[in-house]
């Protein structure tokens, strides 16, 4: 049983910090000046001109989820050393390395489950620091509990 137990916490910590790095993207985001706002914007327009298939504008209409967009744009202001908007909590302890660096915004999209556990967790312990987040959103387990209720 014990490698089980194992691989069971070592999952649960990489959704918790993947939710963490995603709820502060949607978090600090939101804070930021309209011109931060727009330097975040025109950095991940770079980044995809550089290394995606697709466009950014794109990418940011169809084809990702407002959980991925937050994911992508912690990792950008992550790069540019924004900070999370929460004291104590930095991005370098949230999003993954590689090779010494930041990889890239997909792992931690991979990683974010939604209903999780973890992402209940992570929620939180945001709001006892002072983050609230629209109940709409939807997230962790309770939110689905909820709904499997109310819709039978």
């Amino acid at each position: 049983m014990f490698p089980f137990a194992l691989i069971a916490r070592i999952r649960h910590r990489r959704r918790y910090k993947a939710a963490l790095a995603v709820l502060l993207g949607m978090h600090a985001y939101e804070r930021l000046s309209p011109k931060h706002q727009a330097l975040v914007e025109e950095w991940l327009a770079d980044w995809h001109r550089r290394f995606s298939e697709y466009p950014y504008s794109v990418v940011r209409s169809k084809m990702v989820t407002p959980f991925n967009l937050a994911a992508m744009r912690a990792w950008a202001m992550a790069r540019l050393g924004f900070g999370t908007g929460v004291e104590g909590v930095s991005w370098g302890e949230l999003l993954p390395l590689s090779r010494g660096r930041l990889s890239g915004p997909g792992i931690v999209a991979l990683a974010f489950q939604q209903f999780h556990p973890a992402t209940g967790d992570a929620v939180a312990f945001l709001e006892q620091r002072g983050v609230r987040f629209d109940p709409s959103l939807g997230l962790g387990p309770e939110w689905l509990a909820a709904m499997k209720a109310k819709y039978p």
